[in-house]
């Protein structure tokens, strides 16, 4: 113990009465007493801790003004009888709790992180505003909550409404209340919106931000740059503010520290401990920095000061477990049990553009009016056909709910044909869409718009037997928004979506995302299948023709040949052979805009890889991760190969409607061979890929399409050739005419399931679909060249989940 020092009721020291009055006496400690109380002066009354509450957990609290304004309205009241843990004192008497302390338990730990930020960093600029937006975020996150808290939430899930949440529920509510009380709110503290961004947007997402956006951007790198597309509240150089009331990177924030450790904790009699006060105390914010490797968690990075020492261990622990209970959670095989899910959606077609039976390869969609009278106040039938409408401001349309998609490409029925001002057909019924796939498909879930009228979706199988039937929510619930169904469906044959009247289609997602798997055996991107015992070289895919964003300056067309400027143009090769029969060298190139912009080369000789940019660079091996290949031009972004890690390189372009990721090529290298998987985000992309691994390149009618071009030629190096040139083929276990392998014997065979069955996992061998073929050509391989078969196979799995 400190000399000079006791320890108060609370547990914590303090100095001894003799002392601190000699303490008060001291003209300096005076002087900094005026200066503290000139600053809490200096704030605006509503900002003032004039808000006492006795709280069971942290005591006794102060708080602004603004917080009881929002207390004593009617809608915060009703907490009060809504318990915290649903029906959990029927097992722990204790926990009869309500939200109504805990929103304000969250409210003043809101207020105090917001604070200690302010503080601690005044670099941040953190305002007024800031402390108020946060403080009543806190405090409101939970007011949707209905009867029983989490429970009702289960209800309605049970009834169809999947999507619903409370924290959708609490959004409805703060915007009342931001109605009734913002000309006090803009008037005594200034809220509003400016450059700096929009306070009530600001107060909403912090209680439910676009996780999902957001994550999405945040895997490619992108969220920095498109943060204005999804959150308008705050700017990303104040990205952090998002991290304190609903931690959208990691789930630890000041609700959770509220809610398990010392609240649940209490009143359900197990033991807490109090390691979040080392992040309130010493919690330091930081700037978006996923382009430099950290894992982003602004919030956590905190530094322990003294005592506090002890309760930083407690804190990172408590992280740990966290992060563990967020993995578990997240490794998850769901419904595609471990295959990749990949998305249809219409982003690659422009405004306007009619989407024809073959528009997608891998099925057909047609369009039926089903209407037998027009739309009311229209005096002619709907013609169609069926359109993509863009959703930018840059295009209009009359129907104002589908625009409230932003940036978004939906495929809707045409009312009048106009190309130009994409409008929804409005007939009662609605149109019918029936998308009809070449192969059958495991369907995940689609994704409809401003659905008014009653609409179902009945999923058919083979012999167009009925596999499921769903009903869409519907009413004036839905007038400009989506309805996201979960399918769930597997052997599917065919789609057909009956709309009630206006509405459009956005998306859907399936499992099986389209992959090339190791040799020698390749997977088309729609999963058809054939075996390459062959040596030579041949084009895996050759994606060209989608139009690129041309730089917006004098000259950008310099150096295009053959007027194919402004048009993507991806070549990936693959050198087979050896003695095992394995891809042993890979080539990606980049001709976009008709030139040569960058490349990178793999061979199994030493497993690194080489990139070259431009005509004039120098192939060089690539040892950071997180390095991009990019040739500029005219100082502008075109196309580049994002180095991720040595099994992960990521093909991006700047496209028409911006930067997108549009391949993810995953590798694994061994002395014996390389295993790749190329996938696509977006499956309708494949339109614009040729080659070995293009949909509907399987059976009897397969193309291998071989190049005789020698790899120097095609834009290797000449060491990669050499190499390649005099690798030895091993013919001694292929059977017939050089085309398939020999059978493994009994023994063989059963000693290579084992080790397939210990890379692999045990579950491997009892699935079906693409997970089951996976296995049977492990244990083929691992027949012929051993146990580095299944460890490859089992790396690449791993890097592509």
């Amino acid at each position: 113990m400190v000399s000079g020092a006791t320890r108060g009721n609370d547990g914590r020291e303090g100095l001894d009465p003799k002392r601190r009055r000699c303490l008060l006496e001291d003209p300096d400690v005076q002087a900094l007493l005026r200066e503290e109380g000139q600053k809490r002066d200096a704030l605006p009354p509503l900002l003032q801790e004039t808000f006492y509450v006795n709280d069971p957990i942290h005591g006794l609290i102060c708080l602004p003004g603004v917080v009881k304004l929002f207390v004593d309205s009617m809608e915060f009241q009703r907490m009060r009888f809504i318990k915290q843990l649903g029906i959990c004192e029927w097992v722990f008497p204790g926990a009869t709790h309500n939200r109504f302390f805990h929103s304000i338990g969250t409210a003043y730990l809101s207020w105090e992180m917001i604070r200690g930020l302010q503080s601690r960093q005044p670099e941040l600029q953190i305002t007024n505003r800031d402390l108020t937006c946060v403080t009543l975020a806190g405090l409101c996150h939970d007011l949707g909550h209905p009867c029983f808290s989490h429970m009702f939430e289960v209800f309605m899930h049970q009834l169809g409404h999947d999507k619903w949440s409370h924290e959708q529920a609490s959004v409805v509510l703060v915007k009342e209340l931001l109605r009734r009380f913002w000309p006090r709110l803009s008037a005594e503290l200034g809220l509003g919106s400016d450059a700096e961004g929009d306070d009530q947007q600001l107060i909403q997402e912090l209680i439910d931000p676009p996780k999902a956006e957001m994550e999405k951007l945040k895997e490619g790198k992108r969220l920095k740059e498109e943060w204005g597309s999804v959150l308008k509240g705050r700017t990303a150089d104040k990205a952090w503010i998002y991290e304190i009331v609903s931690n959208w990177r990691t789930g630890i924030d000041v609700d959770k520290f509220d809610y398990f450790r010392p609240r649940g904790g209490q009143h359900a009699s197990y033991v807490s401990t109090q390691g979040y006060t080392a992040v309130l105390l010493g919690g330091l914010a930081c700037v978006l920095a996923e382009e430099d490797g950290q894992d982003g968690s602004c919030m956590l990075q905190a530094q322990a000061h003294g005592k506090d020492k002890v309760a930083m261990v407690e804190a990172k622990q408590m992280k740990a477990e966290l992060k563990h209970a967020l993995h578990q959670k997240t490794w998850n095989k769901g419904f595609c049990k471990g295959e990749p899910l990949t998305e249809y959606n219409f982003n690659s077609f422009s405004h306007g553009t009619e989407i024809k039976p073959d528009s997608i390869k891998g099925m057909t969609i047609t369009a039926t009016r089903r209407a037998t009278q027009p739309e009311p106040g229209f005096g002619k039938p709907c013609p169609g056909p069926l359109l993509v409408l863009d959703t930018r401001e840059e295009f209009r349309s009359v129907d104002k709910d589908l625009q409230r998609c932003k940036e978004c490409t939906i495929a809707v029925w045409s009312k009048d044909g106009n190309r130009r001002k994409v409008n929804d057909c409005g007939e009662h019924p609605g149109v019918l869409i029936t998308i009809t796939f070449k192969k059958l498909q495991s369907l995940d879930e689609l994704e409809l718009w401003d659905l008014e009228e009653p609409t179902f979706v009945e999923l058919i199988g083979t012999k167009n037997r009925l596999l499921k039937n769903i009903s869409a929510p519907d009413g004036p619930g839905q007038d400009g928004n989506p309805a996201i169904l979960k399918l769930l469906t597997t052997h599917v044959r065919t789609m057909k979506i009956y709309l009630g009247g206006s509405g459009g289609i956005r998306r859907f997602t399936a499992c099986r995302g389209g992959s090339v798997w190791g040799d020698p055996h390749i997977y088309t991107l729609d999963g058809e299948k054939f075996d390459l015992y062959e040596s030579g070289t041949y084009t895996v895919f050759q994606y060209s023709g989608q139009k690129l964003q041309l730089p917006q300056v004098k000259g950008h067309n310099k150096g295009a040949k053959g007027g194919k400027h402004g048009m993507v143009d991806w070549k990936l090769y693959s050198h087979y052979g050896g003695p095992l029969w394995t891809a042993q060298g890979l080539l990606l190139l980049d001709h976009s805009m008709g030139r040569f912009r960058q490349a990178l080369e793999l061979s199994s000789k030493d497993c690194q890889w080489r990139s070259k940019t431009g005509e004039k660079g120098h192939w060089e091996v690539v040892k950071s991760h997180g390095h991009s290949l990019s040739l500029l031009e005219d100082e502008e972004y075109v196309t580049s190969f994002e180095y991720v890690t040595e099994k992960k390189i990521m093909l991006r372009m700047n496209g028409e409607r911006g930067k997108k990721d549009t391949m993810v090529l995953n590798t694994v290298c061994k002395p014996s061979g390389i295993n790749m998987r190329v996938s696509m985000p977006n499956m309708v992309d494949s339109q614009f890929l040729e080659g070995q691994i293009q949909v509907g390149n399987g059976g009897k009618h397969k193309k291998k399409f071989q190049t005789n071009q020698g790899w120097v030629k095609l834009g290797g190096t000449a060491e990669a050739q050499d190499f390649l040139d005099h690798l030895e083929t091993k013919q001694t276990f292929l059977e017939g005419e050089g085309h398939q392998a020999r059978s493994c014997d009994e023994a063989e065979r059963s000693k290579a399931e084992k080790l397939c069955q210990k890379h692999l996992g045990g579950e491997m061998r009892e699935a079906d679909g693409i997970n089951a073929q996976i296995f049977e050509d492990c244990v083929s391989d691992v027949c012929q060249g051993g146990e580095e078969f299944a460890k490859s196979a089992a790396e690449l799995l791993a890097a592509t989940a």
